[in-house]
C-alpha cells in the first residue's frame, strides 16, 4: 500500500508540476514574471489542496494506482476532510518522515482517513 501511495502522489506531482508549467507561460503573456511565479505557486497551493476533490474517492494519482481515501471505518467523507487533511502537506519534511515510519500521512492521523485498495481504472 505504501508504494502506491508513493506513485499516487508521484503521479499528482506530475500533474501539478504540468499544470503550474502551463499556468506560468500563460501568465508571463499577461502579467510580469514575478507576479506570474506567484500566480503559479498560488495555482500548485490550491490544487494540493483540492487534489482529492477531483474524483470521489481521492487525487488522480489515486485513481490510477487503484486506491481510495476514505474515513477510517470505511465510509467516504466529507468535501471539508478531504481539503482540511491536506493541510498537512505545508509541513512536508514531517510528513515525509512520518508516512515512511507508518505509511499514514499526519493529515489521515488528524482527520481520521485512510486509503484502501479495491478501485478499478474505468
Amino acid at each position: 500500500m505504501k508504494y502506491k501511495r508513493i506513485i499516487a502522489s508521484i503521479v499528482d506531482m506530475f500533474l501539478s508540476t504540468f499544470l503550474c508549467v502551463l499556468i506560468l507561460f500563460i501568465s508571463t503573456l499577461f502579467f510580469t514574471e514575478d507576479t506570474s511565479y506567484s500566480i503559479s505557486f498560488f495555482c500548485a497551493f490550491i490544487f494540493f489542496l483540492l487534489k482529492d476533490v477531483v474524483i470521489d474517492y481521492g487525487s488522480i494519482g489515486k485513481k490510477i494506482v487503484g486506491i481510495e481515501l476514505v474515513s477510517n471505518n470505511n465510509k467516504s467523507i466529507s468535501l471539508t476532510i478531504k481539503v482540511l487533511r491536506n493541510l498537512s502537506l505545508v509541513l512536508w519534511p514531517i510528513e515525509l518522515i512520518v508516512f515512511l515510519f507508518t505509511g499514514r500521512r499526519i493529515g489521515d492521523y488528524l482527520f481520521g482517513t485512510k486509503c484502501r485498495t479495491g478501485v478499478l481504472i474505468d
